[in-house]
């Protein structure tokens, strides 16, 4: 695995490339904080979520997504609101959202009737360890780790995905028996800035068949104002398993 895991480190290295300086994460959100003005146009919730973020250092772990919150555009304007009633705004009624913190990053999951069922993100790891190095590795040797955890014979892995920010680094990680879902806070909130998302629609979550063939998240690092997030987040979306991504379910 040790060699394993050198290869995809230089593969991440030749694909690297640089991106603009960003703040870091604000590693301990207050969400009772008034936010003055939020405004962005025509993009989606989950960008404007983004948005959000990158302009008040806040960094987010986004689990429940369907097709509609990644892609549909809308306006959002929004003045003197709290950090926890701008994001519940910018997800609306129709999107009913618990909202977490845990290791400095606002975590976003889905609202439901009675007892919260246990998914992918819940997957408690029992050792991970990781060298320090960029975010997009790093998140992608968490992945072999859960992988590998779930089935002990697989042992080939495909080097894929972005390579993200050069000089954005996190870690070293030692740790133990924590679930996916803080490890990728963990991640995130070392980086300069950065959301997970989830790339599975939310009545899928709890399938842990699903990694035998796919990333189950991807981390999205704040690039500033100019950014372009839509092809990413479009590309997330197109991912998602066709016809299971019926709004509004309760």
């Amino acid at each position: 695995m040790r060699n394993a895991n050198c290869v995809l480190w230089l593969v991440y290295l030749l694909l690297g490339h640089a991106m603009p300086a960003r703040a870091t994460c604000n590693t301990s959100p207050d969400l009772s904080a008034t936010i003055a003005e939020f405004r962005t146009s025509q993009t989606s919730r989950v960008e404007a979520l983004i948005r959000l973020g990158e302009k008040h250092n806040l960094c987010f772990g986004i689990e429940y997504v369907d097709r509609a919150l990644l892609t549909e555009p809308a306006d959002f304007q929004l003045q003197n609101s709290t950090v926890q009633s701008t994001v519940e705004s910018i997800f609306g009624p129709e999107y009913p959202i618990r909202i977490e913190q845990h290791y400095g990053v606002i975590e976003i999951t889905r609202k439901t009737r009675g007892t919260k069922a246990k998914n992918i993100f819940d997957f408690v790891i029992p050792k991970w360890e990781s060298t320090r190095g960029m975010v997009q590795m790093v998140s992608w040797l968490l992945h072999i780790q859960l992988v590998t955890d779930l089935n002990p014979q697989i042992r080939g892995f495909g080097a894929h995905g972005r390579a993200g920010d050069m000089e954005d680094e996190v870690g070293p990680f030692n740790e133990h028996n924590q679930p996916v879902k803080y490890l990728l806070d963990k991640i995130v909130a070392q980086s300069k800035g950065a959301v997970w998302i989830a790339q599975i629609p939310w009545q899928q979550i709890g399938n842990l068949r699903l990694l035998e063939n796919r990333r189950v998240w991807t981390i999205v690092e704040y690039g500033g104002p100019s950014a372009d997030y839509r092809g990413l987040l479009s590309g997330i979306a197109a991912g998602l398993e066709s016809g299971s991504e019926s709004k509004h379910q309760q």
